[in-house]
């Protein structure tokens, strides 16, 4: 009697286990849609491609907020305080609003920099108050311009609608930033003109 108890309770488990194991294979995706980045995405609606824009998007995000963040703490200029300050508040707007679709679509995004974007800050940091000004606005420039390409590409091929609408807001925005940026030199150099 106890040997047929066991015997049932053990086809009982093992139709259980194997509705699970089904069941968990539907939801599960697989191996060759998992991006090899930190982030992480379970809606299968979302590609590899999507997160990874939306990884880079957010370390980008990052960089700026903080290296813009810094420069407010340390420049001298008014100018380059001014633009730091537009710089921290629109990036800091749109990670909110990026990290609002992530959450939607259950990707998880990186909280920190990267060690390349984390070596660029310290640089930043370690800047004299002399070449504060111009590693700071050359630095937006840079960031500015791969970030403006990143956009654009999203924009053009992005798989998810609501991504690439995130995308497609903030690129003019971007645009703006990049144009600020390079007018910076000019606003920021010492006045030349006689007197």
């Amino acid at each position: 009697m106890k040997l047929l108890g066991l015997s049932v309770a053990f086809l009982l488990t093992c139709c259980v286990l194997q509705a699970c194991d089904q069941r968990g294979a539907e939801t599960q995706p697989t191996p060759a849609t998992q991006p090899p980045l930190p982030s992480t995405a379970k809606d299968s609606s979302v590609t590899g491609s999507t997160v990874t824009f939306m990884t880079e998007a957010t370390i980008n995000g990052l960089m700026e907020v903080q290296a813009s963040q810094l420069a407010q703490k340390k420049t001298n200029d008014s100018k380059v305080r001014e633009f730091a300050t537009k710089m921290a508040k629109d990036h800091a707007e749109a990670n909110q609003a990026l990290h609002a679709i992530a959450a939607k679509k259950a990707v998880t995004l990186p909280p920190d920099l990267d060690g390349e974007r984390q070596a660029k800050l310290q640089s930043l940091e370690s800047a004299s108050d002399a070449e504060l000004d111009r590693t700071y606005v050359n630095q937006m420039v840079a960031d500015h311009t791969q970030a403006v390409v990143l956009f654009e590409r999203e924009v053009k091929d992005g798989q998810d609608a609501e991504v690439r609408a995130f995308a497609a807001e903030r690129l003019a925005e971007l645009r703006r930033h990049l144009d600020d940026a390079r007018d910076m030199p000019q606003i920021s150099k010492p006045d030349t003109t006689p007197r």
